[in-house]
């Protein structure tokens, strides 16, 4: 009896078997999968690099207008009517700027402990602003993390230095181009004794100029020194005996000529022949026009006479004067006297926040920073060159400005 109950059980289990495996084969033949039991893998999502932002621009006719920031708006001034009119509302920016073909673009920043990098990069197209990331991290900038990377003037590429290779406690800073194109981040100085201090772009893009100094351990630092690179070739031209005494420093819009502040004052670096083409005993470089106008400021002036009654009280105002101010045509390397201003009645001096951008796109009038007997606050204003006289732009006040029309 016992044998006949496993016999049927053992005949069941087979057709059980036999009945499981053709459901399964059935139901394959329909494209159905049984489920397994799988670990479930992460996503992987890559960092966002680039999107539209949902910054917006007034497309108003901006030329040869006054740019301007005031409590996170942007604002375009006409020197002529003296209406301005709101480009960009409510939105943190710093260090704005323009491309070579007129788009406006701005910098945000995020904080690294106690510390910073202005890492996102919006650019104009059109009534938008296309949102860059940059991968930047903790003390990196441009002259350091108290200002951003350099910008192309074709918006195609950015520049910063870093430390973040730095292999001992000098954390020298290394020289790094990203593009905004294909995001790609290259380093390109490699000099371990080397450390970078300003990069700037040629107009044309093919020239890569920068400051460096060498700081080696037990010897101390070499001086400031200047150095190019040609666009797109991995070699760096160093030039160890130009000798760089301020950060303000720019290519000619010939593209062939550097112009800067040397041991000897204003300079004039010709990159063909590698050597100094021209100088001037006195004067320091704030700027460079779009025709080669030179924006040069002599700190040693003449007393003003309004400063006892706003710096009434103060035992520095009798040490206060007025600098003079020199516009120079570059020629061939050449340095020629244009204008220059100086003026009792005024304590003038260029904006050191760019050193381009200062001029009217007629060449007719300087961006400036000024103070008389009613601005005894900085002030910005404009010096007709062909004038001792400053027109004021109240309107700006002291916010940081731009001339959008010329540089």
């Amino acid at each position: 009896m016992r044998q006949k109950i496993k016999l049927k059980q053992y005949i069941f289990g087979i057709g059980s078997v036999l009945i499981f495996v053709l459901v399964v084969i059935a139901l394959n033949r329909k494209g159905y999968v049984p489920e397994r039991k799988q670990e479930q893998e992460e996503p992987i999502t890559e960092p966002v690099l680039h999107e539209v932002s949902q910054v917006t621009i007034d497309a108003s006719d901006i030329g040869n207008s006054i740019i301007f920031t005031d409590n996170q708006n942007l604002f375009a001034l006409s020197p002529d009517a003296k209406s301005k009119t709101v480009l960009i509302k409510g939105t943190e920016m710093y260090y704005p700027g323009m491309l070579a073909d007129g788009r406006i673009y701005f910098w945000q920043k995020k904080t690294i402990g106690r510390s910073f990098v202005f890492d996102k990069l919006y650019i104009q197209n059109g009534q938008h602003f296309e949102k860059y990331y940059v991968p930047l991290e903790k003390n990196d900038g441009s002259f350091g993390v108290e200002t951003p990377p350099v910008v192309a003037a074709s918006g195609e590429y950015i520049l910063f230095t870093s430390d973040r290779d730095a292999r001992d406690n000098y954390r020298r800073r290394a020289l790094y181009r990203y593009s905004l194109i294909d995001f790609n981040l290259k380093k390109l100085t490699s000099n371990l004794t080397m450390t970078v201090y300003v990069p700037f772009i040629s107009p044309d893009a093919n020239f890569i100029g920068f400051t460096y100094q060498n700081i080696e351990p037990n010897k101390g630092s070499e001086p400031t020194a200047l150095a190019v690179i040609v666009n797109g070739v991995e070699s760096v031209n160093l030039f160890p005996k130009v000798v760089v005494n301020d950060v303000a420093i720019a290519f000619s819009q010939d593209n062939q000529h550097i112009v800067f502040t040397g041991q000897q004052g204003m300079s004039v670096f010709d990159i063909g022949t590698g050597k100094i083409s021209d100088s001037l005993d006195m004067g320091i470089f704030r700027g460079i026009s779009a025709h080669d106008q030179i924006a040069i400021e002599e700190e040693e002036g003449i007393q003003i006479d309004f400063i006892k009654d706003c710096f009434a009280g103060s035992d520095t105002h009798n040490e206060i004067k007025s600098h003079q101010l020199y516009v120079y045509a570059l020629k061939n390397g050449k340095l020629e006297k244009n204008q220059s201003f100086s003026s009792p009645a005024y304590l003038t001096s260029f904006p050191i926040e760019f050193n381009q951008y200062l001029f009217s796109a007629d060449q007719k009038f300087a961006l400036i920073k000024y103070q008389n007997k009613t601005h005894c606050q900085e002030s910005t204003g404009l010096w007709q060159l062909s004038s001792q006289k400053i027109l004021p732009l109240d309107q700006v006040g002291n916010n940081f400005a731009f001339w959008s029309g010329g540089k």
